[in-house]
C-alpha cells in the first residue's frame, strides 16, 4: 500500500508541521470555496470510538502519513541545526506540500550556515565585520562575529548565487537560529534565467529555532522549539499557488541511535533507529484558484520511531500519541481528536514507497491492519473491513 493523499496530511514543518489529511469525515466534497481563515490550532479533546470502518480507515491511512511527514521533517531539521544527524540517511520522500517547504529552506540555509560557520573557525579576532562580493555579479553579504556571545549575523543583500537571490538575516548561535525577523524577513527567489528578471517561486521565511544537541557515545540527541512561519509562492503552475505555515511553541524530541535487531526471517541486521517525539501546534493554507483550504493540527506526545536496515531498503515504524485536527472548508474531511498505538511496526519498502505489513490501534478500539493491498479494519466487536488503495485515495475528494 502506497502513501495515500490526495490533501494527505500536511505534517510537521520546520517548518511546518502540518497534516494534509487523507481521512474525510463522510466521503469528501468537490472543488473549494476559499477558507475565509486558516482554523485556529485545535484543543486536543476526548477521544472518541469510532462507528464505522470508513473512519478507521480514514484515521489509520492519515496516521501513516503523519508518520512519515513527521519523520522526514524531524530529520531534516536535525540536519539544519545540527551536527551528528548529517551521517544518517532521511528514509522517507518529502511529498507533502509542507515538507517541500522544510526541504527546499534547508537546501537554502544549510550551506550559508555551514560557509558562516567555517568563515568563523577562521577568523581569530573576538569581534569582526566582513563584507563580501556574491558569487554572480551585484550583491553582498555582510557577516559579523562575535566570539563573546558566540553569534554569527549573516546579511544578505540582493546577494545571487547562480539562480537563487536572497536578501534578508540568518543569525547562529550555540543554541539559536533566528532566520528573518517580523520588520525584515529571509527572502529567496528562485530566478527563471541568470538575469533574475522573473522568479519560479518566492520562499519568504520568519522562523526561530532554539535546540540543544547532546551526542553520547551511542546516540544523538536533538531538543528543539520552533517558532515562525514560511510562505512560499509557485510561479511554476498555472495559476500560481501559495502556502503558508506557521508554528507556535512547536517541541520536537529527536534522538538518533543505532541497534541491532531481528524483525525479518530471523535474520539480524543493524538499523538506524530515529525516535521523534513532538508537541504542539501547526497551521497551514493553501491558495489555489478554485481549490483553497486551511489546516490547523495539535500533537501531543506524538511519537514516531523509525528503524531503518543498513541498506535503507525496509524501514519500520512505530506511531503513538494524539493529535487533533481541523479544516477549512470544516467538511473537506476528517476532524476531531485521533490516538494512535502500535500493535506491530508498519514495515515499508523504501524502493517502492509501499507499506507491506503492519498493524495498529486507533482510539484503542480499531484495528487497522497495513499490507501491499491496502488495509483491513476492524472496529470493537465488529466484522473486518476490507480496503484497497483505490478505495482509500476515494475517501477524500480533494
Amino acid at each position: 500500500m502506497k502513501r495515500f493523499g490526495k490533501l494527505a496530511l500536511i505534517a510537521v514543518l520546520v517548518l511546518s508541521l502540518s497534516v494534509i489529511i487523507t481521512a474525510c469525515g463522510g466521503g469528501g466534497g468537490g472543488g473549494g470555496a476559499s477558507p475565509s481563515t486558516t482554523p485556529p490550532p485545535p484543543a486536543i479533546g476526548a477521544v472518541q470510538s469510532l462507528s464505522t470502518t470508513t473512519q478507521g480507515a480514514q484515521a489509520g491511512s492519515a496516521g501513516l502519513n503523519v508518520a512519515q511527514s513527521v519523520s522526514s521533517t524531524g530529520g531534516m531539521l536535525s540536519g539544519l541545526v545540527g551536527s551528528q544527524s548529517p551521517k544518517f540517511k532521511i528514509p522517507f520522500a518529502s511529498t507533502s506540500v509542507p515538507n517541500k517547504a522544510v526541504a527546499g529552506l534547508t537546501a537554502k540555509v544549510k550551506p550559508l550556515s555551514a560557509k558562516a560557520k567555517a568563515i568563523r573557525s577562521s577568523i581569530m579576532s573576538a569581534v569582526s565585520t566582513t563584507t563580501m562580493a556574491c558569487d554572480n555579479v551585484g550583491g553582498t553579504q555582510t557577516m559579523t562575529l562575535d566570539d563573546s556571545t558566540a553569534a554569527i549575523t549573516l546579511l544578505m543583500n540582493n546577494c545571487q548565487s547562480g539562480f537563487d537571490l536572497n536578501n534578508g538575516t540568518i543569525i547562529i548561535t550555540s543554541g539559536n537560529m533566528t532566520i528573518g525577523t517580523a520588520a525584515s524577513p529571509f527572502v529567496n527567489k528562485t530566478c527563471t534565467s541568470v538575469d533574475c528578471s522573473a522568479f519560479n517561486t518566492i520562499m519568504t521565511s520568519v522562523l526561530s529555532l532554539s535546540f540543544t544537541e547532546s551526542p553520547d557515545l551511542f546516540s544523538t540527541t536533538f531538543l528543539m522549539t520552533i517558532n515562525g512561519s514560511i510562505e512560499t509562492v509557485d510561479n511554476t503552475v498555472t495559476p500560481s499557488t501559495t502556502d503558508t505555515t506557521s508554528m507556535t511553541g512547536l517541541s520536537m524530541k529527536d534522538v538518533i541511535s543505532q541497534t541491532t535487531a531481528s524483525l525479518i526471517s530471523g535474520l539480524t541486521d543493524t538499523f538506524n533507529v530515529d525516535d521523534l517525539t513532538i508537541n504542539g501546534s501547526t497551521a497551514f493554507t493553501h491558495t489555489e484558484t478554485g481549490n483553497d483550504y486551511g489546516e490547523s493540527d495539535s500533537f501531543q506526545d506524538f511519537k514516531v520511531t523509525t528503524m531503518t536496515d543498513a541498506s535503507y531498503t525496509t524501514a519500520y515504524l512505530s506511531i503513538d500519541g494524539i493529535f487533533a485536527i481541523a479544516l477549512s472548508p470544516s467538511d473537506k474531511c476528517i476532524e476531531g481528536t485521533f490516538a494512535f498505538s502500535t500493535t506491530t511496526p508498519l514495515q515499508m519498502d523504501l524502493a517502492t514507497g509501499s507499506t507491506l505489513a503492519g498493524e495498529i490501534m486507533v482510539n484503542y478500539d480499531t484495528n487497522v491492519m497495513f499490507s501491499s493491498n491496502g488495509l483491513t479494519v476492524t472496529l470493537a466487536g465488529g466484522t473486518p473491513t476490507i480496503y484497497t488503495e483505490a478505495e482509500l485515495n476515494g475517501l477524500c475528494a480533494l
